[in-house]
């Protein structure tokens, strides 16, 4: 009897110590959240994003950024006709890990709104008018719902 008991002890401290050493208290490597900023990087890097609206305030500010596309490599970005709100290149890193916001240039704040294969919406808020020539504005103040395609 008392070799049982030993057997079964024996085998409890070694399922212990095999429970206790697969335990990882790190939660940046959580996968199911590694998974998310992975699924999101590959579609905002896999090819360039063309605006086809914008919204400021709810109301439809699309040909003030006619022509404005984006393009995401791995800490980096570049935009074309990006006025005042987005610079020809900068930096970009998520600020969540479930890639639901990015940040600009270190001072950007845009949430991922929606994205797919073929559509990415962004949202943020842009404090600034800016004057371009000829009295137009270049960038208007207010929350800014950006919706590109490919």
């Amino acid at each position: 009897m008392k070799r049982y008991i030993k057997l079964i002890l024996t085998i409890s401290v070694v399922a212990l110590i095999g429970l206790l050493s697969g335990c990882d208290d790190d939660d940046s490597s959580d996968p199911v959240n590694n998974t998310e900023v992975e699924r999101v990087f590959n579609l905002l890097s896999a090819s360039g994003w063309n605006v086809s609206e914008v919204l400021v305030d709810d109301l439809d500010f699309s040909s003030t950024y006619a022509g404005l596309s984006l393009t995401f490599q791995e800490g980096t970005y570049n935009s074309v006709n990006g006025g005042a709100i987005f610079q020809s290149s900068g930096t970009w890193n998520f600020t969540s890990t479930s890639a639901t916001q990015i940040l600009l240039d270190g001072d950007l704040e845009m949430d991922v709104l929606e994205i797919s294969e073929n559509t990415l919406v962004v949202g943020l808020t842009w404090n600034q008018n800016t004057l371009g020539t000829g009295g137009r504005t270049a960038s208007v103040s207010g929350n800014h719902v950006f919706t590109f395609t490919r």
